[in-house]
């Protein structure tokens, strides 16, 4: 009798999953969000390419593609070697939703950019929308994918 006492509790035990916690997740992801801005304003492409993960995604213009992360460090290095960030801060509060698991989570962003490039001078100012697919893994939160319009 105790031995079937003993796997019932291990069967109802298995049955309850593992529940994250989205709001430390949430925090977690906020902080990442925070790290790729300033990674823009320092121009620091090899720390940004890092949280690429290893199967990114950009579409962007009408395009997907998935660039290695050697071919991105190498599209932001020159992009922010050639720019000069005045301002790169959210228009709207970030939207973070996660799947039942908590691997995979979204960010619906709007940001105004404020750029000089060394091709012109004036700055430029645009305001964007994108939507970034996290995924976790071991290390922490990479970006998947990233959905990218302007107005």
């Amino acid at each position: 009798m105790t031995k079937y006492f003993f796997l019932c509790v291990l069967l109802i035990s298995c049955m309850h999953a593992f529940v994250p916690n989205l709001e430390k997740e949430k925090q977690e992801i906020l902080k990442v969000e925070e790290s790729l801005r300033a990674f823009h304003l320092s121009k620091d492409a090899k720390s940004f390419t890092d949280l690429f993960s290893d199967n990114f995604l950009a579409i962007n213009n009408g395009i997907v593609d998935s660039p290695s992360r050697q071919t991105s460090f190498e599209k932001f290095d020159q992009y922010f070697k050639n720019s000069e960030f005045i301002k790169w801060d959210d228009s709207k509060k970030p939207v973070i939703r996660f799947s039942t698991d908590g691997s995979l989570a979204y960010v619906a962003v709007q940001k105004e950019v404020v750029v000089k490039t060394s091709a012109s001078s004036k700055a430029d100012s645009t305001n964007f929308a994108w939507l970034t697919v996290y995924k976790k893994d071991e290390t922490g939160w990479k970006i998947d994918c990233v959905v990218s319009t302007n107005k």
